[in-house]
């Protein structure tokens, strides 16, 4: 029997199995004080995915609210309460740690030291060439460099900001948005009305100012994407009201409007108001792309209307955003959530569902995860995590296609979860791709189950801050089957397509219950090499167990010098 048709057998045994097992959800169980009690069902794995027990290092480490999968599939992540001023507690202020999943033991080690300056409420991304851009604080920025381990200031931002957001553009260079000033002082704070762009090459900030239409008034963690029209979108949703009742934000008025930034005429441009007004802790995730990449769609979850959730309560409605290659937009409610929540994580994961996880209610932290499937437009539930993952989390989507959560509220502890089409039997494998294409290059993908693919898929790595992901984004290419062994895929069109910068490339084999998808290969798209693409995870990599802490961590935080208070 043909390996194709063997699969396909198991499958359907598989689907016989399921439709009989699957029951409706059981009856609410006890949550942990403070903390909304957890969903329980009786749905297998491979209908609601599986949870591995929380794991931390065996030290006061510090909690994952800013973190990004490294070139080699490594994560960085930081509290980002790096501040003497800072409300959190001693042993989880300062510190920055790199986690490293790829044996399948969790294992953890502190990058060398740099800089020295505090690096407070801040955002981050990834450069073209793989080097993490992290900004916040006084006038502060600074640059992780993986081939050295290090930390180095980069150069000084026109403004000082807490609380930014960063988007990659088009041709690579990130923009800064919004902020305030200092949260923590004598001065009360105030938003950050222009944008800078930062240039890698010069390694120089820019202000982008040409009049009056240069500045507005954003939110702090304002949701920015880049449209298919090449200007940055504004999708009327931030941190309009902290968690403790802060007032940190932009007037209602401008803060629920639609908008565009122009990066050539450095202006802004509204465009309407959104549906349902301004969205405190709302997530903004694109949904997955296809050629030509003409139109992107927005999911915009949850969130809040002006008080923080712990006085209101957080909202269910979902609202789906289209933006065109002209810049047209048009909003429609979609599915509802099943858990209302704000301050949540969205990711988006390579057979297109979106995965809404974490985040608070006026009940305490939710621990039910939930799964948006575009085409019924509809959530469900899926199995729920141990620990509350309210605000100061994030989630983020490995190389291997697990999803990593940690954080919440000094959290130090992470939990992984397998989704459920790794329950659906073997998987795709990728066995040589190069390691980076030009725009609208073809280029070949060997693998011995060409014959049962179904979509080839570019996500961008990763790199959240509080549950906002700016340059999160998914694109189906275009593909063919030129021999046995062999697919011939068509790289996006252009940088406003596809960002230059580094992308998990996937493989989705057919199966009865849906797409199953291979580990990612490490893909640079911008420009050519021929080299062979790393894949950080083993083919049949298996969900992270155990834990250790190098010896470098093990006398405690690492508290390193670039992010804390030069005085």
């Amino acid at each position: 029997m043909s390996r194709g048709r063997l699969r396909a057998g198991l499958a359907a045994m598989a689907a016989v199995l399921v439709a009989g097992a699957v029951g409706p959800a059981g009856a609410a169980g006890a949550g942990l004080p403070g903390e909304a009690a957890p969903t329980r069902t009786n749905a297998p794995p491979d209908a609601a995915g599986r949870w591995t027990p929380p794991f931390e290092e065996d030290v006061a480490g510090p909690g994952a609210v800013e973190a990004a999968v490294l070139p080699d599939g490594r994560v960085f992540y930081f509290t980002g309460t790096e501040n003497p001023d800072s409300l959190a507690p001693a042993p989880r202020r300062g510190g920055v740690r790199v986690l490293d999943l790829r044996s399948g033991t969790p294992e953890w080690s502190p990058p060398r030291e740099g800089g020295a300056r505090e690096l407070f409420s801040s955002d981050l991304t990834t450069l073209p060439d793989g080097r993490l851009l992290l900004t916040g604080g006084p006038h502060t920025a600074f640059l992780y460099d993986v081939k050295t381990n290090s930390v180095a200031a980069a150069g000084p931002m026109k403004a000082e900001r807490w609380s930014p957001g960063v988007a990659v553009g088009a041709d690579g260079s990130a923009t800064v948005f919004g902020g305030v000033g200092r949260l923590l002082g004598d001065s009360p704070p105030g938003p950050v009305r222009r944008t800078e762009t930062y240039r890698p090459v010069t390694d120089t900030w820019e202000e982008n100012y040409s009049g009056p239409a240069s500045e507005n008034d954003l939110p702090p963690e304002p949701r920015i994407v880049l449209a298919p029209n090449g200007k940055f979108f504004y999708a009327a949703a931030g941190q309009m009201v902290g968690p403790s009742g802060l007032s940190a934000g932009a007037g209602a008025a401008t803060a629920a409007l639609y908008q565009f930034f122009d990066p050539k005429t450095k202006k802004w441009q509204v465009t309407g108001p959104a549906p349902l007004g301004a969205r405190s802790g709302a997530f903004v995730v694109p949904l997955t792309m296809e050629p030509p990449y003409e139109q992107m769609t927005l999911l915009t979850g949850g969130g809040a209307a002006g008080p923080a959730p712990g006085e209101a309560g957080a909202a269910d409605s979902t609202t789906l955003t289209a933006i065109d290659v002209n810049g047209n937009v048009g909003s429609r409610s979609t599915g509802d959530l099943d858990h209302a929540r704000s301050f949540a994580s969205g990711v988006l994961l390579p057979d297109g569902r979106l995965l809404a996880v974490g985040g608070d209610d006026k009940g305490g932290a939710v621990r039910t995860p939930e799964l948006y499937d575009p085409a019924a437009g509809q959530w469900t539930d899926v199995a729920p995590q141990s620990r509350g993952r309210g605000h100061h989390s994030s989630a983020l989507l490995l190389p291997d296609m697990r999803v990593l959560l940690g954080g919440g509220d000094g959290d130090p502890s992470f939990e992984v979860w397998s989704p459920p089409y790794l329950f659906r039997g073997p998987r795709p494998v990728v066995k040589q791709v190069q390691r980076a294409v030009s725009y609208g290059e073809s280029f070949d993908i060997t693998t011995p189950d060409a014959d049962l693919v179904e979509s080839v898929v570019l996500l961008r790595t990763p790199s959240p801050e509080h549950g906002n992901d700016s340059d999160q984004r998914a694109l189906k290419l275009e593909f063919s089957r030129s021999a046995d062994d062999t697919l011939t895929a068509t790289a996006p069109p252009s940088g406003t397509a596809a960002p230059p910068g580094l992308y998990y490339l996937v493989i989705n084999e057919k199966s009865l219950q849906g797409p199953v998808p291979s580990v990612a290969r490490m893909v640079a798209v911008g420009h050519t090499d021929v080299g062979e693409a790393l894949q950080p995870f083993a083919d049949e990599a298996a969900p992270p167990v155990g834990g250790s802490a190098s010896r470098a961590g093990a006398a405690g935080p690492v508290q390193a010098p670039w992010l804390s208070s030069a005085g």
